[in-house]
């Protein structure tokens, strides 16, 4: 839930996200189909929230959620609920946006979630005061590293090293972009893509999701476990979010 890109690529467009967390957090669940009452929701579990930080459902339409809004906040608990919840309650309902922006955000601690509706991508953040929704181009490839854990020289440095990656013109697949993930940064233990810190906080897994027009496949690395798990998700016919 702390480093995210997204890319169009040919036949759809692949979302992937690694999880850096702290090494008491109990090792989440490999991605499975949950019942909701919008259809079955596909995602990994946090077993310490039972919620998610990546989510995808029949209809293609896939959220991912990073800690902290656009600057780094003082954590202040208790919170209302724990922002692993986010992204099923929305993912419950039939228009994910419209309860996105209708949830009670009072008294939840800052996020960003990245949307992919319908083909169009958005970027909503909460700052404890007020959720900002940004459309942004989905016909680009993007980057986001959560506030929380990187600061602006950390961020920036990042988002280089995709630039970087990409005018190398590689081959967009689900595959290397998941190498990308693994391996950028490579050896910079405090703001590498895969960091770790201290064996403290370190990246627990990478979850991809690649859509295209009939199929999702969701890749899961399990990074504590060293497991790997695939989840081929057959989607329904397109209407509206």
């Amino acid at each position: 839930m702390c480093t995210v890109t997204f890319f169009p690529v040919q036949n759809g467009v692949i979302f992937t996200s690694n999880r850096d967390e702290k090494k008491q957090r109990s090792i989440a669940l490999q991605p499975s189909a949950y019942n909701s009452e919008n259809g079955k929701l596909f995602y990994p579990k946090d077993v310490d929230s039972n919620g998610t930080w990546f989510i995808v459902n029949q209809k293609g339409n896939a959220g991912v959620l990073l800690n902290g809004a656009a600057v780094k906040h003082e954590s202040n608990p208790p919170y209302k609920h724990s922002r692993g919840l986010i992204l099923t309650h929305i993912f419950n309902q039939y228009n994910v946006l419209k309860a996105l922006m209708d949830k009670d955000l009072k008294g939840i601690e800052p996020f960003t979630v990245i949307l992919f509706l319908q083909g169009k991508l958005y970027q909503c953040r909460w700052n404890e005061i007020e959720l900002l929704i940004e459309e942004k181009d989905a016909n680009l490839p993007h980057i986001w590293s959560s506030v929380t854990l990187y600061n602006n020289v950390m961020i920036a440095e990042r988002e280089q090293w995709f630039t970087n990656w990409l005018q190398q013109k590689h081959h967009l697949t689900q595959q290397n972009i998941i190498q990308f993930h693994a391996t950028a940064g490579k050896g910079n233990n405090e703001y590498g893509l895969l960091m770790n810190r201290a064996n403290e906080l370190f990246t627990v897994s990478i979850t991809s999701i690649h859509i295209s027009p009939s199929l999702a496949i969701m890749q899961y690395n399990d990074m504590l476990q060293n497991e790997t798990h695939c989840l081929n998700i057959p989607l329904q016919q397109k209407q509206a979010v």
